[in-house]
């Protein structure tokens, strides 16, 4: 029998500036600062169920890391409201993102694949 969880517990991002990616995340999505442990901060959503772990990169194999995909594509946050998807667009290039792709995966579904300041690819 498998165990049950509770979904998944963080995603965990190479940065090259804990600043900027800190107020990328905080811009966009509201996520504040939950805590810190050594180079990595743990960013928590406003209704704290989802953690992001954002490691600086320091050492020069963590920088060559940096928003590298490897074998992932891409990881998603929800949008609670569809109609917003534009304004979160508009967010994220204010932030120092960049919009990737947009457009539906079936009517009424739309999405949108953007960056964040390292190039991580997440759909919203």
């Amino acid at each position: 029998m498998a165990v049950e969880t509770r979904g998944i517990r963080h995603v965990h991002l190479m940065v090259a500036d804990h600043g900027r990616s800190v107020s990328f995340y905080k811009d966009v999505f509201g996520m504040e600062i939950g805590f810190r442990d050594g180079n990595i901060l743990f960013l928590q959503s406003p209704n704290r169920h989802d953690d992001l772990a954002l490691h600086l990169a320091v050492t020069d194999d963590e920088k060559a890391r940096v928003g590298a995909q490897g074998g992932y594509d891409h990881f998603g946050i929800t949008v609670k409201d569809r109609g917003q998807l534009d304004d979160c667009i508009a967010l994220v290039i204010a932030a120092g993102g960049s919009l990737v792709d947009k457009g539906e995966h079936a009517p009424g579904v739309p999405y949108a694949y953007i960056t964040d300041p390292d190039g991580y690819v997440i759909e919203i």
